[in-house]
């Protein structure tokens, strides 16, 4: 059992009828008839990440397992130091920099002191500090004690011409199993690309399960010269950051907020899950996005067009569940044509929509040469997908 909140919405979507705590198994489906205006309409509530009614022929994804029981723990804590051991939580270890230049084996555990701050980053990847990870055996990311841990960085890296730099607050590169929560990964407007980065850029086997849930990745954004690529705040990347297709499979991104530090904040996107997209082989599949939170992506006036100021964006998806998240305040400062759009989809398959909130998506002042700011699309190259049971308002595009 656990708690969180549910939303109820009408049938048509027209209405957001209550919103309220509820105590509840992970899983469970309730089917309910609400009247509105003299009128029977089914609705449903979700509860528990991922589950959701589905009554339209879409497939629905395969969600990863839970977490196993990790064979070893490390921990780390602002008061510890790196001459420990760092196995208990009496023995910490201190910063982020020992984290990274451990060997880490499968089935492992790194927990922050939950209520403390370090800076750094920290980068997980196969066949470096990682020498191997399967599905069910792989790295988790949390906090121990009390609260969250933040991340702030101080890797931002360096673009090269028309391309962002590539960095990540907490990046997970051809790691299997992953697990991370409770984590604050704050980019801190340093001009670091992503919060929370999930992809195999080290070769194409592609990755396996992962859970990034009930996190928060804000400030991330890149400079104005690299016009031809985005930041996020939570990235999956079927695409990788090596410009190469490795596929990722069975992911379930719940319960984070991705923001920017305010409504006019350079930031590209809030949650973006992004495969190739080869009409037979979309490789980010089995994709999970419920209970999210998205606000203030400003987007640049200099993105590349629909690229900038984006909430939820999923490209080369297959058997999506897109529900139960909510977007506001996006593309403030996008001139573009062609996005922003709050949460859409283009060369995608078997993508449910369904159940989610928009409003406030639009420029600071009107604008020339822009459009959109819709709250939801199925766009170019989408197939077998259907919107349904959504809430809008106040957008300065359509609904």
């Amino acid at each position: 059992m656990g708690t969180g909140q549910i939303r109820l919405l009408t049938a048509s979507g027209a209405s957001l009828v209550s919103r309220f705590n509820a105590t509840y198994g992970q899983g469970s489906l309730i089917k309910l008839w609400v009247t509105s205006s003299g009128a029977a309409n089914a609705a449903w509530l979700l509860a528990g990440d991922g589950a959701y009614y589905n009554g339209t022929g879409v497939i629905a994804p395969t969600l990863p397992p839970s977490a196993p029981t990790p064979s070893l723990t490390y921990y780390v804590s602002p008061t510890g130091s790196d001459s420990n051991n760092g196995t208990s939580s009496s023995t910490p270890f201190q910063t982020l920099a020992k984290i990274n230049a451990l060997s880490i084996a499968a089935n492992t555990a790194i927990l922050l002191q939950g209520g403390q701050s370090f800076t750094g980053c920290l980068a997980f990847i196969k066949g470096g500090n990682v020498p191997a990870t399967t599905p069910t055996a792989g790295i988790q990311l949390g906090a121990y004690g009390n609260g969250v841990s933040t991340i702030v960085s101080n890797c931002p890296g360096s673009g090269s011409g028309t391309q962002g730099p590539k960095s990540a607050v907490v990046k997970f590169d051809g790691i299997n199993g992953v697990f991370v929560s409770n984590i604050v990964a704050n980019c801190n407007n340093t001009g670091t690309q992503y919060g929370i980065l999930v992809q195999d850029s080290i070769d194409t086997n592609g990755i396996t399960n992962a859970t990034i849930s009930g996190n928060t990745a804000e400030g991330c954004n890149i400079g104005s010269n690299a016009t031809a690529d985005f930041s996020a705040e939570i990235a999956v990347l079927g695409y990788n950051t090596g410009a190469n297709c490795s596929p990722v499979n069975q992911v379930l991104i719940s319960g984070n907020t991705a923001e920017g530090l305010s409504i006019t904040g350079n930031d590209d996107a809030g949650i973006v899950v992004f495969g190739c997209t080869s009409a037979s082989s979309l490789n980010a599949q089995n994709i999970t996005l419920t209970s999210n939170v998205v606000t203030n992506i400003g987007g640049r006036s200099t993105g590349y067009a629909g690229g900038s100021g984006n909430g939820i964006l999923i490209n080369g998806g297959q058997y999506v569940n897109d529900a139960f998240n909510i977007v506001s305040h996006g593309g403030a400062n996008t001139i573009t044509c062609g996005g922003p759009g709050a949460n859409w989809t283009y060369n995608s398959d078997n993508v449910n929509i369904h159940n989610n909130e928009v409003n406030t998506m639009g420029p600071t002042s009107p604008v020339s040469g822009g459009c959109d700011w819709l709250a939801y699309d199925l766009d170019g190259g989408v197939t077998n997908s259907i919107v349904q049971y959504n809430h809008s308002y106040n957008n300065f595009g359509n609904g």
